[in-house]
């Protein structure tokens, strides 16, 4: 996966979660960070990518997990940025 090196102000503080210490459907989320800014990436491939497996690790058939918790405020931040804002 590509990192995306470019800060996006929606994605403030991502760093300061201890995201190993989470879980998520699949174990630690320590790769949630990595979805998460791969879902700024200006490749529409990689952001797709990203979103399955987000949505598959933090929402698996319906569940909810520590990590999910911790990603909503990011989501939610991004989802309130128009997309040329976010894309990298």
């Amino acid at each position: 996966m590509t990192e995306i090196n470019t800060p996006v102000p929606a994605l403030s503080g991502l760093d300061a979660v201890d995201w190993s210490a989470l879980t998520h459907a699949c174990g630690p989320a320590d790769d949630v960070p990595g979805l998460l800014r791969a879902l700024c990436s200006p490749e529409a491939e990689q952001r797709h990518k990203a979103l399955d497996a987000l949505y598959g690790n933090t929402f698996h058939q319906g569940s909810r997990y520590p990590a999910t918790a911790a990603a909503v405020p990011f989501l939610v931040r991004m989802g309130a940025v128009p997309v040329s804002g976010l894309l990298s």
